[in-house]
C-alpha cells in the first residue's frame, strides 16, 4: 500500500511541475521568403520551433528554424553554409545546423547537397545559443533560447553554377 501512495503522489507532483512548466503560449509568426528567380526551381520551407518552459529549460523561447529546401531543377543544388547568416538583436552569425559539433558553433558546416528533383531538411540554429554549463544538475554543451521578436535568416543556394540568396524573414505577430 506504501508503495502505490508513493507512486500516486510521485505521477501527482510530476503532473504538477508539468502544468507549472509552461509560462506563456507559444507565439504565431509570420514568415515572408523572398529570393531566387521567382520561378519555382528552388522552393524554400522554414518554420519556427517554439519551445516552452520545462523543468530542464527555465525559459521558453524561440528554439530553431525547420528549413526544407526542394530542388526542382535538372542540376544538383546546394545550400552554401558559409555564405549563409543568421541575424537578430544586432548580431549576425553563421548558421549552426544540426548535426554539427557543439564546439565547431560559429564554423560554417560543409554545403547540404540537394540531387535535382529531391528535398532536404534541416534544422537550424544560431551559434548565439550555444552555451557550456556546469551547474550542480548537469554539465555540457547546450543550447539557450533565442530571445528576438524578429528574426532574419538570409539562404545562399547555388544550383547550374549560379548563386541565389533567399532571404526569410521572421516576425513575432502581435497580440
Amino acid at each position: 500500500m506504501k508503495k502505490y501512495l508513493c507512486s500516486v503522489i510521485l505521477i501527482m507532483s510530476l503532473l504538477f511541475l508539468g502544468s507549472c512548466a509552461s509560462n506563456k503560449p507559444s507565439p504565431e509568426y509570420d514568415v515572408s521568403v523572398q529570393g531566387g528567380k521567382g520561378d519555382g526551381a528552388i522552393e524554400l520551407t522554414v518554420i519556427p520551433i517554439w519551445k516552452k518552459r520545462t523543468i530542464t529549460y527555465a525559459i521558453s523561447g524561440l528554439d530553431s528554424f525547420a528549413v526544407t529546401v526542394k530542388n526542382n531543377t535538372d542540376s544538383i543544388a546546394k545550400v552554401i553554409w558559409e555564405e549563409s547568416s543568421i541575424t537578430y538583436g544586432g548580431s549576425s552569425y553563421v548558421p549552426f545546423i544540426g548535426g554539427q559539433r557543439f564546439a565547431d558553433a560559429g564554423t560554417p558546416a560543409s554545403p547540404m547537397i540537394i540531387p535535382r528533383g529531391a528535398s532536404a531538411a534541416q534544422t537550424v540554429h544560431s551559434p548565439g545559443q550555444v552555451y557550456y554549463s556546469n551547474d550542480q544538475y548537469s554539465s555540457g554543451w547546450k543550447l539557450g533560447r533565442i530571445n528576438a521578436s524578429n528574426v532574419v535568416l538570409v539562404f545562399c543556394i547555388e544550383s547550374n553554377g549560379v548563386k541565389e540568396f533567399y532571404t526569410v524573414d521572421i516576425k513575432e505577430k502581435e497580440i
